[in-house]
């Protein structure tokens, strides 16, 4: 017969590999809807790599505190990470909250919190882990400015308008008028839906006008314009850049004080026209990231996480803003320049072999930068474009150049904004130049920035695809496949030996 302790062995078996299981697979599912409903997503820090994780968990309130089932016990990597911690962060039905004061609960003090029908699921969970609120789910950034009325400062103020803020726009000159004799409309692209919303608008930022929360929204040239007013203004404490920066905070920290200064990018595109802005948001790769400069997850980038949640703006938050802006400015200027190559047409570009060319070597010639100095891909993603071979991102990128998609959040924004655009192709220039990398093709692109270049023909194909690296990758793969299958085949001879009779 099987012992007692035998048994308890192997439940603590099947124990552990449903655990492993779930870590790998089924948490990776449920994130897709965690923090809805009864299941929440905790937010935590690594004990020893101090790495930020995400984990989907199921969670209950009762009176200030959550109660969380612990099925795999009380070790799991998440659960010690909190009590290491002393608390961490959590989101559950569209509600942010700190939580603090872990501690370990018995099944008799822990199911009262749970509805009955759930109750049966719980039969066999021995512990439990209870944590305290320290944020309510109320708690917001309630009055906020929209420094900059284009075509993403009108559509953030639109979203946390309608999502209950107390928001105002800063509009100047033709875009002032505009807005205090139409209002603000905002039309959905995918949709064609057309809003009008009401927004108090103003035309400047004195010293003495309060706001829990300023969000910047301007192009990056126009940031000198900006920073004065920004640091006349002593009584607002957080001040969000969604904005382009390829040569980092410096300047934003020296006028403004790093503690009032956060970073970050807007994850939609659109245009502007009869007063209108016609908009269309990012898809998830892309949602507003937001971080702090020195990539904790504060109290304050919980609140901004919120309030872009509220108004249904998908939002993430990164530990190093700075990387990712640079990497952002080392992917998107090769492609404005490569536009500008192109007459500002994406449909041309397409079309143009030598500006794709140049824009995959100058994207790849942008990654070594970075990895010249120091400054890691952001997001990690984007690292596998320096090892794609150059003839199959030339292809993809002449099938995808040619979508509408592009022309809306890639092409108008270009054509709209070249100034921008040219100040964060000599940024990145200058960080090239203390890489010491060649940037042949970032500095061929870097000529159409200026207007009065004429664009390459149509359809112009001089530049030779290199072949050669992916002919020699390829003979490499298939040599060392030859390889394999003849190891594998060959069969061991026999020992040849003599006969006994």
């Amino acid at each position: 017969m099987i012992s007692h302790s035998e048994r308890q062995a192997a439940r603590q078996r099947v124990i552990e590999w449903l655990r492993g299981f779930n870590k790998k697979v089924t948490n990776r599912i449920t994130m897709r809807f965690a923090g809805k409903r009864v299941y929440a997503v905790v937010y935590h820090r690594g004990r020893k790599s101090g790495k930020d994780y995400q984990t989907p968990v199921v969670a209950m309130p009762t009176g200030d505190c959550f109660v969380f089932p612990l099925p795999y016990g009380a070790h799991t990597d998440w659960c010690r990470n909190l009590m290491a911690a002393g608390g961490g962060r959590m989101q559950w039905r569209g509600g942010f909250y700190a939580l603090r004061s872990p501690r370990l609960i018995q099944p008799e003090e822990a199911v009262p919190a749970f509805p009955q029908w759930l109750r049966p699921l719980l039969r066999r969970t021995e512990v439990y882990l209870q944590m305290e609120r320290a944020l309510q789910p109320d708690a917001r950034l309630r009055r906020v400015l929209v420094y900059g009325a284009g075509v993403l400062g009108s559509l953030y103020a639109g979203k946390l308008r309608q999502a209950g803020y107390d928001v105002t726009l800063l509009a100047r000159g033709q875009r002032l008028a505009e807005l205090r004799a139409r209002g603000l409309i905002l039309v959905d692209e995918a949709s064609d839906k057309r809003e009008e919303i009401p927004v108090p608008v103003i035309d400047r930022l004195d010293p003495g006008n309060a706001y829990d929360l300023v969000l910047v929204v301007v192009r990056k040239n126009q940031i000198p314009t900006v920073l004065p007013a920004l640091a006349a203004n002593r009584v607002t404490p957080n001040v969000l850049f969604l904005v382009n920066n390829a040569e980092g905070p410096g300047a934003l920290v020296e006028a403004l004080g790093r503690e009032r200064v956060l970073l970050g990018f807007p994850g939609a595109g659109g245009q502007r026209s009869a007063g209108e802005v016609r908009y269309m948001l990012a898809s998830s790769a892309q949602p507003t990231t937001v971080g702090e400069l020195d990539g904790q997850e504060s109290e304050r980038l919980w609140l901004i996480r919120q309030m872009f949640s509220d108004a249904g703006l998908p939002v993430t938050v990164c530990n190093n803003m700075d990387a990712w802006l640079k990497t952002h400015v080392a992917l998107v200027s090769p492609m404005a320049n490569a536009l500008y190559m192109a007459g500002g047409d994406n449909y041309r570009l397409a079309r143009t072999r030598d500006g794709v060319v140049l824009l995959v070597r100058a994207v790849k010639e942008g990654l070594r930068v970075l990895g010249a100095l120091g400054i890691p891909v952001t997001p990690g993603r984007y690292r596998v474009l320096a090892a794609l071979p150059e003839p199959l991102m030339v292809w993809i990128l002449q099938k995808r150049l040619g979508q509408p998609q592009v022309e809306l959040l890639a092409a108008r924004h270009a054509n709209a904004a070249r100034d921008e655009m040219t100040t964060l192709a000599a940024e990145f220039r200058a960080l090239a130049r203390r890489s010491g990398v060649k940037t042949r093709a970032i500095d061929q692109l870097y000529a159409y920035t200026d207007a009065s270049v004429p664009p390459a023909p149509e359809g112009q194909a001089e530049i030779k695809v290199a072949w050669g690296p992916t002919i020699a990758a390829t003979g490499a793969l298939l040599s060392l496949g030859l390889l394999a299958a003849w190891l594998l085949r060959k069969k061991p001879r026999g020992r040849r030996g003599s006969c006994c009779t």
